[in-house]
């Protein structure tokens, strides 16, 4: 976790490279989402949690797919 643009907190996960990709970083607002579950796999990071402020779930899907 780490402090960044005044008041507003974030975590975040990062899925390191596969092959000479950069890997995935997903950063999010703690004090907008809270995190129910983090699934990481190969070129993929899933963030599930409520929105707060709507109390409604959201998935969040960062993806990579490297070219050949």
């Amino acid at each position: 976790m780490w402090r960044a643009l005044g008041r507003l907190v974030f975590d975040f996960l990062f899925n390191p490279a596969i092959g000479i990709t950069g890997g995935i970083l997903c950063i999010w607002n703690k004090e907008s989402l809270e995190v129910t579950n983090l699934i990481m796999g190969n070129g993929i990071i899933l963030v599930e949690g409520i929105w707060k402020e709507e109390r409604c779930g959201v998935v969040i899907a960062n993806v990579h797919s490297p070219c050949d």
